[in-house]
This record gives C-alpha cells, sequence and structure tokens, in this order.
C-alpha cells in the first residue's frame, strides 16, 4: 500500500532516480502517520523547507541534497499532508463519488507525479485519473487489510447496497457473494479508467511517460498474482 522504489527503475539518470527515491519516502512516512499532532509538526518542516530552512530530520537533509537536480512542486507535499488531517477527522464517505474524490486527493503515485511532473498543472486531467487507478489497484489487491486496520476504503452506501458483512473477531469483510460484487464493481470501473488513460499518456514527457508505464504494469502484475492466489482459495 506504499510507493515502492522498484516503480523507479525506468528512471535512467541516478540523480533524478535518488531524488524521487526521496519524494517517495517523504509520501510513504506521511501516508503512516495517523494523527494529527504527528501530521503538524511534518506541515511545519515541509513549509520550513520550502522556506528555505532544512529541519534537522534525515529525510529533509537527503531532500535538500538532492532537489536541483530535477524541478519539483513541493507544495503538494504539504497539501497531501493537509488533506489527509481533513480525512482524519472525517473519515466517513458516504457516496462513491466520495470515495473517488478522495483517491484523487490521497492517490500515492497520483502525489509522486504532482510533486515530479513540471508541467502537472497542464496535466491535471490524467494525473487525477492515474490518481484514482492508483487507488482502485490498492482497493483490489488490500480491501480487507484496508478495513481491517481501520483506514478509508468503502463508502457507506455501497456496503448497505451490497450487504456486505463482517466476520466480526478479524473485522474483515466475509468473502462471499456479496463481497465479490463489489471487487467486481471496482474491477470494471478500473479498467474503464485505463482505457480512458490511453490517449492521454502522450501529454507526458518521456521519463514520466516511461515512469507510467512501469508503475501499471508492476500493478497489473500484483492483481494478476492476487487474482490466482484467490482462485485457489477458493
Amino acid at each position: 500500500m506504499f510507493l515502492k522504489n522498484e516503480y523507479l527503475e525506468s528512471i535512467k539518470d541516478k540523480k533524478i532516480k535518488i531524488l524521487y527515491e526521496i519524494v517517495s519516502n517523504h509520501l510513504n512516512y506521511v501516508r503512516k502517520l495517523d494523527t494529527v499532532d504527528s501530521l503538524n509538526i511534518y506541515i511545519k518542516d515541509i513549509l520550513s523547507f520550502i522556506n528555505g530552512y532544512t529541519p534537522k530530520d534525515k529525510k529533509f537533509k537527503q531532500l535538500r541534497k538532492y532537489f536541483l537536480y530535477a524541478p519539483l512542486n513541493l507544495d503538494f507535499l504539504y497539501q497531501y499532508a493537509k488533506i489527509k488531517i481533513e480525512y482524519l477527522e472525517n473519515p466517513k464517505l458516504r457516496r462513491l463519488d466520495d470515495l473517488m474524490i478522495y483517491f484523487e486527493k490521497q492517490s500515492l503515485f497520483g502525489m509522486l507525479l504532482f510533486i515530479t511532473d513540471p508541467k502537472a498543472q497542464i496535466h491535471l486531467e490524467p494525473i487525477l485519473l492515474l490518481s484514482k487507478i492508483d487507488k482502485i489497484y490498492e482497493t483490489l489487491l488490500h480491501l480487507n487489510e484496508l478495513k481491517q486496520t481501520n483506514q478509508i476504503h468503502l463508502p457507506i452506501q455501497l456496503i448497505e447496497d451490497y450487504g456486505l458483512e463482517i466476520v466480526l473477531d478479524k473485522n474483515v469483510y466475509l468473502m462471499n457473494d456479496r463481497f465479490f460484487g463489489v471487487w467486481n464493481l471496482f474491477y470494471i470501473k478500473l479498467n474503464q479508467l485505463l482505457e480512458s488513460l490511453k490517449p492521454k499518456m502522450i501529454l507526458f514527457d518521456d521519463l514520466h511517460q516511461e515512469l507510467i508505464f512501469s508503475y501499471l504494469s508492476i500493478r497489473k502484475d500484483d492483481l494478476n498474482h492476487f487474482q490466482k492466489t484467490l482462485k485457489k482459495g477458493l
């Protein structure tokens, strides 16, 4: 459920690759934070960094060392942490549309693109598509893990409409026909979004095209492996 450095193997320039790994580590760090206080500390530090001061924390010293090797939109790191606070304080989503908005705002891969793509504002539509694709992959691969750890995963309306049942002693969904009905809903949505993305890939520069293709290839392999494992367990 975190950004993996294997997604970055397509990057040939070693210094840019290290820089993107550092950014990924920042995003993964913020993803792990689960209190408002800890997020506010990070927000204070990233704002200080943006204003020219380097916090003593190692991850900021690394960022300072490499951040000039490629343009970065570091305001998105601040926005990612700030929006996460909003969802920590209001974690229940009512409708599927609310979940899609959450996906757009809290995708790690989407945020990596917003931070590293110098034309991110122009590429808003395809990056938001990729954000939803990223989070739908996460949902398909880790739905019960997200449920078990009390993270945002499904809107209330969808849970009620499908009548999902819970295994109380494990705090996971019972993997029955209703569960797989929801799973298939997201699987269909994923393929629709992937089709919508295809004509927009040409908008990205070569580096980001390769990065996206690498990411999508790895996620596709992850999902294929998951499906095979799932079938064996049924």
